[in-house]
C-alpha cells in the first residue's frame, strides 16, 4: 500500500488592507491640504483687495490735502 503524499495546506493569498488604508489616509490628508491651501488663498486674495482699496483711498486723501 502506497501512501499518498500529503500536500501542505496553503493559505489563500489575501491582499493586505494596510496598503489600502495608507493610500486612503494619504488621499484624505492631501484633500485636507488642498482645501486648506484654497481657503488661505481666498483669504489672502480678499485681504489684498481690501488693502489695495484702502491704499487707493489713502493716496487720494493725501492728494486732496496737498491740492
Amino acid at each position: 500500500m502506497s501512501k499518498k503524499p500529503v500536500k501542505a495546506l496553503e493559505a489563500p493569498v489575501v491582499k493586505p488592507h494596510g496598503d489600502l488604508r495608507v493610500l486612503e489616509s494619504r488621499g484624505s490628508i492631501e484633500t485636507l491640504r488642498i482645501n486648506t491651501f484654497n481657503v488661505i488663498t481666498e483669504y489672502r486674495t480678499a485681504t489684498d483687495a481690501k488693502e489695495n482699496s484702502r491704499r487707493i483711498l489713502e493716496e487720494k486723501a493725501r492728494k486732496d490735502r496737498t491740492d
